[in-house]
């Protein structure tokens, strides 16, 4: 740029006595993105990463819901992660289609739209570089008639495929005033129903996610980007669980102390706004078949998957920074429980994060149907005749006839309570007919109800296991009776029993050292168990040599293989029980000082 300017120099009466004309040229630079359009250099995918969360408050009809009609923005941005190559990048630019392999830089939004297929209702998310924007058209919540799990806290989100390209921008650099190209990276969404994944799960439905996924990454038979993918989501799944784990924990700034409640009475409602105080993080890998055109841009490492390659982006969830009817209340809290004698001490805080109301049980809280925390009402005990042992081996029974043994009901809770007991149908493949009481036990109902008055035992229910026929099975390993509160099946306690006739034994049951190998044996520490021909675990006992049940582990998912520690038990002979889907393998261990 070139200024021109004239020079006058006036004697005392200020008549020119000499007049110069002057040009001086100035140097600038105009800094900016050098292409506005630039080419795909392939594609990658945004793994899922929930926008909002929901805390289910205690209580067994109570929930939390976001208002409709509001729109709550909020700061959020990706940038690179670990990023030495350049260290002045800002966060990645959204960019619009242009033509076919061709991306413009220009910053443009993400329109998610969650239809009213979706139980929670409807709302929109609109997404740029360094926003994210949720839109109500309707209410939603944690209810449980939503069909989400009650309890249960409900991340709402999004991932989705995106074309990348790298461009140009020309930056001045302030302290050293040199000039320099830096290459950025930027994404265009790719804007087709399955690209864009939509999502609203509970605690149990993203579990249950990572279950599924993992299947793909050990698939083999499956496309490598697919796998890799896989592995991602689940990075970012763990990652998600983790940090609302640790939200819900640290959470300090207090929304609302000091709350009271009972159950059997009517439910109340709290309304408050939605603020977000801390900033968080969520680290992303992303796979990439090639690496053309992205060195110097971002830090590529290796892949676990071959034929590729990853590099990793932070997603920045800010502060809170527009709210439609700022004074108006955005979120809404309910409780309510309908069990009489429950009764809820709670204080709320806001999630540091989300800004949404967490929920912290205090002392004097008393719950059931389902058990929430506190005092727990249902205490279920199941024992083997007066014994706190629950289990037992009978052995030596004719054939034909049938073994009996007692059991004792109690309820270890501080009021009268009502339990079933049940026969777990899965531990009676070989098909034993079973009855307590003269009553049957088939495995495949409710079991029988009893009331048990507090702090008491239902003592001597007799039980009696038979065979089928003259032409059944002679072995009954590891039958299961469990004691369950009818209104939480996950509050039980169960008794097993072994049972055999004729010749039959739990002893001679040991079989070939090739099915199931046990190592080292004897042994003082650790148990090595393993299985041949793909066969896999389900359950192990160990059993001492008085027939009690000294250690019993359920395997979920199945293995073929399994460590024991064995180095808190007595030295001495033990049998060893490994349970498959349709066989016991028993072996004898000998545990040394």
């Amino acid at each position: 740029m070139v200024f021109s300017f004239t020079v006058r120099y006036l004697d005392q009466s200020n008549q020119p006595v000499f007049i110069r004309d002057i040009s001086v040229m100035m140097p600038f630079v105009v800094e900016g993105i050098v292409d506005q359009a630039v080419d795909s250099l392939g594609l990658v995918t945004e793994p899922q990463i929930p926008y909002m969360v929901l805390h289910d408050p205690p209580g067994d009809g109570s929930f939390t819901a976001l208002d409709q009609a509001k729109t709550i923005c909020r700061s959020l941005e990706t940038s690179f992660a670990n990023d030495e190559s350049n260290n002045t990048n800002a966060s990645l630019k959204l960019g619009y289609a242009g033509s076919v392999g061709v991306i413009v830089v220009v910053d443009i939004e993400i329109y998610v739209e969650f239809s009213g297929s979706l139980s929670i209702g409807d709302f929109k998310m609109q997404s740029k570089s360094n926003e994210t924007c949720l839109t109500l058209s309707k209410a939603f919540s944690t209810a449980a008639d939503n069909g989400f799990k009650d309890g249960g806290d409900l991340f709402v989100g999004y991932g989705y495929d995106v074309a990348y390209g790298v461009y140009r921008q020309i930056v001045v650099d302030d302290d050293s005033c040199k000039v320099r190209i830096e290459k950025n990276l930027v994404y265009r969404p790719i804007k087709t129903p399955e690209s864009i994944r939509e999502f609203a799960l509970d605690e149990s439905g993203i579990l249950s996610e990572i279950e599924r996924l993992q299947k793909d990454v050990d698939n083999t038979a499956l496309p490598v980007k697919t796998r890799a993918d896989a592995q991602n989501q689940i990075k970012v799944w763990n990652q998600v669980l983790e940090l609302n784990e640790k939200n819900k924990n640290t959470a300090s700034a207090s929304l609302d102390p000091n709350i009271s409640f009972s159950g059997g009475t009517g439910g109340f409602t709290r309304t408050k706004t939605l603020e977000v105080s801390e900033t968080n993080t969520i680290s992303v890998e992303h796979y990439i078949g090639v690496t053309a055109g992205l060195q110097g841009v971002v830090n590529i490492g290796g892949s676990g998957f071959s034929a590729g390659y990853e590099y990793a982006t932070e997603k920045r969830f800010g502060k809170t920074t527009a709210q439609t009817n700022a004074t108006a209340n955005a979120l809404a809290y309910t409780f309510v429980d309908a069990n009489g004698g429950d009764k809820f001490n709670v204080d709320v805080f806001r999630d540091p994060m989300f800004g949404t109301p967490v929920f912290r049980l205090k002392e004097g809280t008393i719950s059931s149907c389902p058990y929430e925390g506190g005092y727990q009402r249902d205490q279920p005990k199941l024992k083997h005749n007066d014994s706190n042992q629950d289990y037992i081996v009978s052995q030596g029974n004719p054939v034909g006839s049938s073994s009996t043994f007692k059991i004792d009901l109690c309820n270890e809770s501080n009021e009268t309570r009502t339990y079933n007991l049940a026969l777990n149908a899965a531990s009676n493949l070989n098909g034993a007919v079973i009855s307590a009481s003269g009553v049957p036990l088939n495995g495949n109902d409710a079991g029988q109800v009893y009331s048990i008055p507090a702090n008491s035992c239902l003592q001597d229910l007799i039980i009696e296991v038979k065979q089928l026929s003259a032409n059944s099975p002679l072995s009954y390993p590891n039958l299961e009776l469990y004691l369950y509160s009818p209104c939480d099946e996950g509050i039980q306690s169960s008794v097993f029993a072994s049972v055999y006739f004729g010749n039959a034994t739990s002893v001679k049951d040991v079989i070939d050292d090739r099915t199931l190998t046990v190592y080292p044996n004897p042994t003082s520490s650790i148990l090595n168990i393993q299985l041949a021909d793909e066969m896999s675990i389900h359950s192990i006992l160990l059993i001492d040599a008085m027939g009690r049940m000294v250690d019993k582990i359920s395997t979920h998912p199945t293995t073929s293989q399994w460590q024991m520690d064995v180095d808190h038990l007595s030295p001495g002979m033990y049998t060893l029980q490994v349970q498959t889907a349709d066989k016991t393998l028993v072996k004898k261990v000998m545990i040394q000082e």
